[in-house]
């Protein structure tokens, strides 16, 4: 399942992307530290973790700015997005979409 997560205003208006970015960091433990997922900084436009069929993919705009959040959780679901998801709706205000 994919799923879209997005501020309901616009993402230049949102104000808490750091924090967002820092709770993906210290959700999603990469590999090089003992964790089981993979980042991958393949454009400057975006960043990339990915454990089997699972990731979370952001993007940004040229400033630097948040521009997207992308998952792709298919069943069984992962723990670990199922919490950055329900932190992203409850705590920070973001709406889904899932396709």
């Amino acid at each position: 399942m994919k799923i879209s997560v997005f501020p309901k205003c616009h993402w230049s208006d949102f104000k808490d992307a750091k924090e967002i970015e820092r709770l993906i960091w210290n959700t999603l433990k990469v590999t090089d530290v003992g964790g089981s997922w993979d980042y991958h900084n393949f454009t400057s436009d975006s960043s990339l973790w990915c454990n089997g069929h699972y990731s979370l993919t952001l993007r940004y705009m040229d400033e630097g700015k948040l521009q997207s959040i992308e998952l792709v959780n298919p069943e069984p679901r992962n723990a670990e997005l199922n919490f950055l998801v329900e932190i992203f709706l409850k705590q920070y205000g973001l709406v889904s979409e899932y396709c």
